[in-house]
């Protein structure tokens, strides 16, 4: 006779928090982002994210021409003047995210043009680890030259804390 065993992993819904860590000092990552036979800019990379959405007006995705790292934003949260082919929210491209940055650098609202934000933070945050320019030490990311598509996630009312 011969026994089989069967191994089962149950992992139950968990709620997960930010440390206080920069990025650059998780597992040594800087050491291995410095060496110059790798080249661990992310130029060229597109980098795809689901989460609470972006800061685009955030230094640390913008070019230094004044141009966004983003190429699109779908912010499912946006019901009002729906735009772009998406069945809810809108989606706003690099044009309109360009022209909202601008706005803003001449004083006016961005987010007449972009009303996409990022309340919560953590999207940002995530952006942040992942591609952040540097301007900020604490978190330059590790493909600082990538390039986002963010997706801002409309909540669900079953997961939510009140």
């Amino acid at each position: 006779m011969k026994l089989i065993k069967l191994i089962m992993l149950v992992e139950t819904r968990g709620i997960y928090v930010l440390q206080d860590i920069p990025p650059v000092n998780v597992d040594s990552i800087y050491n291995i982002k410095i060496n110059p036979y790798l080249n661990l800019t992310g130029k060229g990379v597109t980098i795809g994210m689901i989460d609470t959405g972006i800061d685009y007006l955030n230094k640390e995705f913008i070019r230094e021409d004044g141009t966004s790292r983003i190429i699109k934003i779908w912010d499912q949260t946006v019901t009002k003047n729906t735009k772009g082919n998406v069945y809810i929210g809108s989606e706003y491209s690099n044009d309109d995210i360009n022209r909202a940055i601008a706005n803003s650098k001449k004083g006016l609202d961005p987010y007449e043009i972009v009303p996409s934000k990022d309340e919560v933070g953590h999207g940002t945050s995530m952006a942040g680890i992942i591609g952040a320019r540097g301007y900020n030490p604490d978190i330059e990311g590790v493909a600082n030259d990538c390039e986002f598509i963010i997706v801002k996630l409309l909540p669900s009312p079953n997961y939510q804390k009140y």
